[in-house]
């Protein structure tokens, strides 16, 4: 059977079994009239065209190969085949019922468009044509602009806006002008979308997530939400309520964050940075949170501040979110540039230590751990190292102990190979990174039992090193950019994703960057970035957070310092421009000075980075005035005595706070009259607050009745407009009557075909009528139910206008108490002036203090700047010298070639031969003779001076005799006879005396080496070794300037040998000196003597030079 027929028999079959069954009853003479007859023409099947489809349920006309009527006989048949029209294929052309394709030249790459409202509200789309549509609102403020204290323009009163933004958060899509939060959320579920608030430091978000029909009805309530919020007391307490809980169930890995930020832009001066600000509101300032300090903060940094909106959106056309943002914020009045200036003030990072011990979790079965993380500050959203430090992260990884694995988990990551996997009790370490639009923190964090908690410490601070001295590999480089281009690429999938990254972008870089540009970053990202980005991140102090039941095991900030060779780096390197020295111990004495590198366990300073060159600020050229070290010592002191002169000031505010608050002490104090009056007032206010509160869930419930109420009637009205009959018997009577009229009389088949369906429709109503008649119980239900609940909220609002009574009343009480005691405080004017001018003053002495700071940090810098050109111009100097030196050089070596090249070719050695040859001559040939003569006629004469006649000598007759080499005895005398053999003795004695008295120096030795020559090793030979001679020099003046090795040559040859050999004996010899003890003679050594001939020569080698 062919794959299409069966796919289309298959299909067929389905289509067959989805239509309803029906098997009316019917007589058999019916049956027959209606069977048709062997001579009635049948009419052939509708066929359809390639582009035509029917309009009903039906199933594809089938031609059966092989028909059988015979039920019995298709048992044994084969298996039929079915086929499928060919007219109803669907061929190559496009169905009717299908748009035509869209041409390939007109379709455009999704991109992002960005247009600016004349107000100065921007709004960037990107259109996805997905059938949901994200859109929303960015704003330009943050934690980071919330202040302890502020006071409300035109106003005397001083609130406090810290915590707003995790208020804000919590309020969003509340109760507005036009709607109840509870309305809000039932528009949001009929429209079928989502809403949703964030908040970070710098950057809030409104975002609703709703199908594209619906995006103008969702965006009305965002703009609601945003514009024109109630924040009633009410709603403002029950959020803070919210708080409370989030901070008593809050996750350390929050906890630890908070604090990396408050330790890393600590306080300067006392005053704390905005960077260094908690973002979630915590337990100290919720007291102080209220419904006003919400609108201040709008009023200060949203209404009236249009450039810092962006509205964003993904899957939407970017005409139509352009005219839905100038409907909503095209009315905010455009404010000038200064309007934001003062709002944003720059943080800078000090580096620091957090540590917060936690209670023990009331769930024994959870494990306890043990929290700690290590940060230091990168570059933020504006720096180039911002992609390079995201790529150091990747490179990083990370994550829990327990993990599935699988591609794109990172389990190659390093600090899954080297931490997770190589400690046991390590229960996470990940790298982590936040940024901010001047700075931000890059670090590592684990968590591991509180026992293991210092090893842990240690294993992190380890990895930051390794990091900096290390260069990361070329594998771990490839996988870290390409595992960072798929998170990229991954996450703008989501639509929700791209809306946020538009915004934010937009609200950072006023542009956003496509994927293959931010692609193309990763790619150009080197080991070189990674290891700069990690060098400069080292040189600040680092920063430590804790978090945990047991830190006692965690060490502190400076033990890490000195892990990481920082513990005098500070001491070293100049203060950073813009930023307070970090403080560290100093050194005692010059000594300690002098020798940094001991105490910073032997590790060298680092160098600072991106140093102006020290040409541009001194001329090198000229003597350098030296500086002055400025003095530390004196610097401390007078910072103590400014702090000094604030601790005075701050003690004499602190007196006159105390007398305000004596004066205001009737007010303020409970058990005062007026104190137990407003506590009267405000457990009516709560009261009051209850019942509202009540009210509203009445009313909730009543709208809820009312939707189901609204929701049957729907139902009853959409089943009665199809029925022609409404009332169950009616229905019931008809259908009896129609099945007897099939049942009774005969018709044709089609009229029984629309009888059946008549049938079937009254069936229907039937059922239809049952439920309506249910459902109508269920509506007098409700309506029973909606008159009880109307009756509780009558009652409700007559409790709420009696309890209003009662508080107008007691407010009434108060005013007058009030008014009462306001005469007393015109004492405290003076008070409060007296506070002013001390706050004044100690405004004054904290602006001296940074004064003196920053004079000695300049000091500071413009001695360091001086030792770096004294350096400088000594190395310049330095170099100047040695250049000169070596040109000296280079002249005298050309004068000394042009000297050689002047003089006779192999001069030296000709004139060499001239002085052996005279040498020879004179020494051995002219006077050897007559110094012979002489030298016997003055011994002869000295024999005969030393002879003393000796009377009766017993030794008359006998002659001193030699003694031979085999004798044992040195001197021996014997008869002077001439017996036989004796004079042939004698002969051969003189002749050995006679000869052994020719000798050559060892220099005679080296000077016919120089000439390739061999000197006379006997007297007969001095002769020969002239004529040799002269030979030899007439040979070196026949030949050519270069052709042979001149002397100087052979003697440079022989040295660099001889250098060599002692050299390798010195090695060889096991630490003894060519084998020899001192300067002693040993005998077995062969280098002691050298051979003859022009072999010792050549050599080198010294030798004793006595021929036998």
């Amino acid at each position: 059977m062919n794959t299409a027929a069966s796919t289309a028999a298959r299909a067929a079959r389905r289509c067959t079994l989805r239509r309803p069954l029906h098997l009316p009853l019917r007589s058999f003479a019916s049956a027959e009239a209606r069977a048709p007859s062997p001579d009635a023409v049948v009419a052939p099947p509708r066929t359809y065209s390639e582009n035509e489809f029917p309009d009903r349920n039906e199933p594809p006309v089938i031609t059966q190969s092989h028909a059988n009527p015979v039920a019995g006989a298709a048992k044994s048949m084969p298996p039929p085949k079915y086929t499928i029209s060919p007219s109803r294929c669907i061929g190559p052309e496009r169905p009717a019922h299908i748009p035509p394709n869209v041409p390939l030249d007109s379709l455009e790459v999704p991109d992002t468009k960005i247009t600016t409202l004349p107000n100065g509200v921007r709004v960037g789309s990107m259109e996805n044509f997905s059938q949901v549509s994200t859109v929303g609102v960015l704003l330009d403020f943050g934690s980071r602009h919330e202040l302890d204290d502020y006071t409300v323009p035109g106003t005397n009163t001083t609130i406090s806006t810290a915590g707003v933004n995790h208020l804000m958060e919590l309020l969003a899509f509340q109760s507005t002008k036009n709607h109840s939060g509870t309305e809000i959320r039932n528009i949001m579920e009929h429209l079928g979308g989502a809403h949703f608030a964030t908040s970070s430091r710098e950057q809030m978000m409104y975002c609703v997530d709703v199908l594209r029909p619906n995006v103008n009805a969702a965006f009305d309530i965002l703009g609601e939400t945003i514009k024109c919020p109630l924040i009633e007391g009410m709603e403002v307490e029950e959020m803070k309520q919210v708080i409370q809980f989030q901070n008593m169930d809050m996750m350390h890995q929050m906890l630890m964050g908070e604090g990396l930020q408050m330790a890393g832009y600590g306080p300067i001066d006392g005053k704390v940075q905005q960077l260094g600000r908690p973002h979630f509101c915590t337990d100290e300032a919720l007291p102080k949170l209220t419904a006003q300090s919400v609108h201040a903060f709008r009023e200060q940094h949203l209404l009236h501040q249009p450039q810092g909106i962006v509205v964003s959106g993904s899957g939407i056309e970017h005409d139509a979110l352009v005219e839905l943002a100038q409907a909503h914020f095209g009315h905010i009045p455009a404010q000038e540039a200064a309007a934001n200036d003062g709002r944003t003030i720059p943080s800078i990072y000090t580096g620091g230590e957090y540590r917060l011990q936690r209670p023990p979790n009331p769930n024994p079965a959870k494990p306890e751990y043990t929290h700690v993380a290590i940060a230091f500050e990168v570059g933020g959203w504006h720096s180039s190292d911002l992609v390079p430090a995201c790529v150091l992260q990747t490179l990083l990884g990370g994550g829990s102990s327990f993990s599935a694995g699988g591609p794109g988990k990172g389990m190659y990551s390093r600090l899954y190979r080297e931490v997770l996997n190589r400690y046991h009790w390590a229960e996470s370490a990940e790298a982590f990174s936040s940024f901010h639009s001047e700075s931000g923190l890059w670090g590592i964090s684990g968590s591991c039992p509180p026992g293991k908690s210092r090893e842990l410490t240690r294993a992190l601070a380890d990895h930051f090193l390794k990091l900096e001295n290390e260069p990361v590999t070329d594998e771990e480089l490839g996988r870290a950019r390409n595992m960072l281009k798929c998170n990229v690429l991954t996450q703008l999938e989501s639509r929700l994703v791209l809306f946020e990254d538009i915004g934010r972008q937009i609200l950072t870089y006023g542009q956003r960057e496509d994927a293959r540009t931010m692609c193309a970053k990763i790619d150009a990202v080197t080991k070189e970035d990674i290891q700069k980005v990690v060098q400069k991140a080292m040189e600040k102090p680092p920063t430590l957070a804790t978090v945990g039941i047991d830190i006692k095991n965690v060490p502190r900030v400076d033990e890490v310092k000195q892990w990481m060779g920082q513990a005098m780096a500070d001491e070293i390197a100049p203060p950073q421009a813009g930023s307070e020295p970090v403080v560290v111990d100093a050194p005692e004495n010059d000594a300690d000075a002098a020798a940094p590198a001991k105490k910073a366990k032997g590790k060298k300073p680092r160098e600072q980075k991106e140093q102006v060159p020290i040409e541009e600020l001194y001329d090198l050229s000229q003597p350098i005035k030296k500086i002055e070290r400025p003095s530390k010592e004196k610097h401390e002191e007078e910072l103590a005595a400014i702090d000094a002169a604030i601790e005075d000031l701050r003690a004499q505010r602190k007196t006159l706070q105390s007398k305000i608050d004596s004066a205001f002490g009737k007010d303020k104090n409970k058990n005062s009259p007026l104190g137990k009056e407003r506590d009267v007032l405000n457990k009516l206010k709560n009261r009051k607050g209850l019942m509202i509160e009540q009210k509203r869930q009445i009313r909730t419930r009543l709208e809820i009745i009312k939707a189901d109420a609204d929701r049957l009637i729907g139902q009853q009205k959409n089943a009665r407009s199809g029925m022609k009959f409404t009332n169950l018997a009616d229905i019931n009577q008809e259908i009896n009557r129609l099945q007897r009229k099939q049942e009774t009389v005969s018709m044709s088949l089609a009229d029984e075909k629309k009888l059946i369906k008549e049938i079937e429709a009254l069936q229907a109503s039937r059922r239809t009528a049952e439920e309506i008649s249910t459902k109508q119980g269920s509506l007098d239900d409700i309506k029973q139910d909606r008159k009880v609940i109307q009756a509780d909220l009558t009652a409700k609002d007559k409790e709420i206008d009696a309890i209003q009574k009662e508080i107008d009343a007691q407010s009434k009480v108060v005013k007058d108490l009030y008014d009462k005691q306001s005469s007393e405080r015109g004492q405290v004017d003076d008070l409060f002036k007296q506070r002013d001018a001390l706050k004044a003053d100690m405004d004054a002495q904290y602006k001296l203090k940074s004064e003196v700071h920053l004079a000695f940090r300049e000091k500071t810098n413009d001695w360091y700047q001086c030792q770096r050109a004294i350096k400088a111009q000594r190395q310049l100097q330095y170099e100047e010298e040695k250049k000169k030196r070596e040109e000296e050089k280079k002249a005298w070596l050309k004068k000394k070639e042009e000297e050689e090249l002047a003089k006779t070719p192999y001069e030296e050695e000709m004139a060499l031969c001239d002085y052996l040859a005279d040498y020879l001559t004179k020494t051995y040939l002219t006077d050897a003779a007559e110094e012979a003569e002489k030298k016997a006629k003055a011994a002869e004469e000295k024999a005969k001076a030393d002879v003393v006649a000796v009377k009766d000598d017993p030794f008359a007759g006998f002659a001193a005799m030699s003694k031979k080499k085999d004798d044992d005895e040195d001197n021996y005398f014997s008869k002077g006879k001439k017996g036989k053999g004796g004079g042939k003795k004698g002969n051969k004695s003189k002749k050995a005396s006679k000869s052994a008295t020719f000798s050559v120096s060892l220099d005679l030795f080296e000077q016919f080496g120089m000439i390739s020559l061999s000197p006379p090793t006997s007297l007969e030979g001095v002769s020969a070794s002239v004529e040799e001679l002269k030979a030899k020099k007439k040979w070196y003046s026949e030949q050519p300037r270069g052709s042979v090795p001149t002397a100087r040559d052979i003697r440079k040859a022989n040295e660099a040998k001889s250098k060599g050999g002692s050299n390798g004996k010195a090695k060889g010899g096991g630490g003894k000196a060519s084998g020899k003890k001192g300067n002693n003679f040993d005998i077995s050594n062969d280098s002691e003597f050298a051979p003859l001939g022009a072999g010792a020569a050549s050599s080198g080698a010294s030798g004793w030079g006595k021929v036998e």
